[in-house]
């Protein structure tokens, strides 16, 4: 059956999402059919919902079964046009295999034929490793420079010695 979780995120509430995750529910957790809570957020686009899942650490790896065919969360986004989604899935890591064997087959340009620029932006993105590496570092820098600055807040330290930390770690990331 479906969860709490399941039912919060097919209602897009962000608050429930929120109240549930804190409470240790298991941002993974399936129901019968094997649909995490990010697969319904998806599915009715709320976009900030992903992304509160994203930062939880949920796994975006999953595979959505239609029938006899299997999808990636990815190419679910693809086949809904959830052009929304994409950036947010390719910043998580997400699998993008899809992308080139459905451009090949000319389904990308029928669900995206009205969003030009994210059409570009995928093309330029996907088909090159090394901006997709440049993006993942991004990611990882942002993440940890937010990570290193709620760990100062909570130490109380001294501001000139908290700014200076801050000028060090940009070095380091």
């Amino acid at each position: 059956g479906k969860s709490p979780l399941h039912y919060a995120a097919a209602l897009g509430s962000t608050a429930l999402i929120d109240s549930l995750l804190k409470r240790g529910v298991h941002p993974d957790v399936a129901d019968n059919n094997a649909n995490t809570a990010l697969i319904f957020a998806m599915r009715r686009n709320h976009v900030q919902l992903v992304r509160q899942l994203l930062q939880h650490n949920c796994c975006i790896h999953t595979q959505l079964v239609i029938g006899c065919m299997s999808f990636s969360v990815f190419a679910l986004a693809l086949r809904n046009g959830c052009s929304d989604l994409l950036p947010l899935l390719i910043e998580a890591g997400c699998n993008t295999s899809c992308f080139r064997s459905w451009q090949q087959r000319s389904l990308i340009s029928h669900v995206l034929s009205e969003d030009a620029a994210m059409m570009s932006w995928l093309e330029a993105t996907v088909s090159s490793p090394r901006t997709l590496r440049s993006l993942s570092r991004q990611t990882i820098r942002a993440s940890l420079t937010h990570r290193i600055q709620d760990e100062l807040q909570t130490l109380n330290l001294p501001r000139k010695l908290t700014d200076y930390i801050l000028f060090k770690t940009d070095f380091i990331l």
